[in-house]
C-alpha cells in the first residue's frame, strides 16, 4: 500500500550503512486513521549502485500483533487470578485453622472425660465424632494451605542430614492404627547401611505419609502395602511406596498429579479428601530437585516411585 511503502522509504535511510540483511517491526498510522504493524524485510545494499536491486518483503501483521497482545494480557490476568486464589486460600485457612483447633481441644477434653464422665453413652459417642470430623477437617485445611505456599513460592527448604529409615518409621507409625483397622499388612525394606539424605526432613515425612495414607486408603481389607528405599545406578536415593489397591487407569494419572484431581468412577471408589496429596507430594519432591512418578494398572495396585538428585545423597 502506499502506506506501507511510505514507512518503507522512511526506515530505509536509518538502514543505509548496515552491512547485513534486516528484520523489523513498524507500527504507522495510515491516511485513513488506522493504526497498522508491518514487517520490513530486506539486505542492505553495499553500495549505492545496489540501490536499485534491494530484495524487499513486506508483510502486514497488524492481526497477528492484536492476537499477540490479547495473548499477553489474558496470561497476565490468569497470573493474577491465580495469585488471588492463593492468597485467599491461605487467608481462609489461617481464618478457619483457629476455631478448629479450640474444637479439637475441647472435644479432647469431653472424650478423655477431664472433668468427670458425661453419663451418657450418647454424649461420648458424639464428642468423639466430633473430634474425628474436626481433625479430619483441619488436615484439609493444612493440605490446601501447604498446596497455596507451594504455589506462591513461600516455602523454603530447611535442609539437614536426614536418616531415611527414621523418617520412614515415623511415617509408618502414623498410619499403622488405619492399616491395622483394615487388616493390611505393611512391609519396610531398606539396607541397613543406608546413606543419609540432605533434605528437609519435615517435607519429606509429609511426602512419605501422603503416600503411605493413600495406599491404606485406597488399599481394600487384607491387602499389603510395602515400602522399599534403595540407590540406583547413578546413587540416587529412590523411595518407593506400593500398594495392592483399586489402582489408576493410566490415561487418569496425570489428572491424579494435579491439585484437587481426584479421580472418582463409581461410588464405591468414592473417598474423602481434597485430592491434594499426590500433587502436593510431587511439588514437593521437586522443591528438591527430584521426580514423582506413578506405575499403576486398575485392580492391581500403585506404585508411586520417588527419586532425589544424586548429589542429596550423603556418603
Amino acid at each position: 500500500t502506499e502506506e506501507t511503502i511510505y514507512v518503507f522509504v522512511g526506515v530505509l535511510s536509518a538502514m543505509w550503512n548496515m552491512d547485513d540483511n534486516f528484520v523489523t517491526e513498524v507500527s504507522h498510522s495510515t491516511f485513513d486513521g488506522r493504526d497498522i504493524t508491518v514487517l520490513l524485510s530486506l539486505q542492505i545494499p553495499k553500495s549505492a549502485d545496489e540501490f536499485t536491486h534491494v530484495p524487499v518483503c513486506i508483510l502486514d501483521i497488524t492481526d497477528r500483533k492484536r492476537a499477540e497482545i490479547a495473548l499477553w494480557v489474558a496470561k497476565e490476568e490468569a497470573e493474577r487470578a491465580n495469585r488471588a486464589k492463593s492468597e485467599f486460600l491461605a487467608h481462609m485457612s489461617h481464618e478457619l485453622r483457629t476455631p478448629l483447633n479450640s474444637i479439637i481441644g475441647f472435644s479432647d477434653m469431653m472424650t478423655e472425660a477431664v472433668f468427670g464422665a458425661l453419663n451418657n453413652p450418647k454424649y461420648d459417642e458424639y464428642s468423639g465424632d466430633i473430634n474425628m470430623s474436626a481433625r479430619h477437617l483441619l488436615s484439609v485445611i493444612n493440605d490446601i494451605l501447604d498446596i497455596s505456599k507451594v504455589e506462591a513460592g513461600e516455602i523454603e527448604l530447611e535442609e539437614n542430614d536426614i536418616d531415611i529409615g527414621e523418617v520412614i518409621d515415623v511415617s509408618l507409625r502414623l498410619v499403622q492404627v488405619r492399616a491395622d483397622a483394615k487388616r493390611q499388612s505393611i512391609s519396610l525394606d531398606i539396607p541397613g547401611d543406608f546413606p543419609q539424605l540432605r533434605a528437609d526432613g519435615r517435607l519429606v515425612r509429609q511426602v512419605l505419609l501422603n503416600l503411605l495414607s493413600n495406599a491404606v486408603k485406597f488399599t481394600p481389607d487384607d491387602g499389603d502395602v510395602k515400602v522399599n528405599a534403595d540407590l540406583d545406578d547413578q546413587g540416587c536415593v529412590v523411595l518407593r511406596v506400593a500398594d495392592t489397591g483399586v489402582g489408576i487407569a493410566p490415561q487418569d494419572i496425570s489428572r491424579a498429579l494435579e491439585p484437587f484431581g481426584q479421580i472418582r468412577k463409581s461410588s464405591e471408589h468414592a473417598h474423602e479428601g481434597t485430592g491434594l496429596g499426590l500433587s502436593l507430594s510431587n511439588r514437593l519432591v521437586e522443591l528438591h530437585g527430584g521426580t514423582l512418578s506413578i506405575d499403576s494398572e486398575v485392580g492391581s495396585g500403585t506404585t508411586v516411585t520417588v527419586r532425589f538428585p544424586a548429589t542429596r545423597t550423603v556418603r
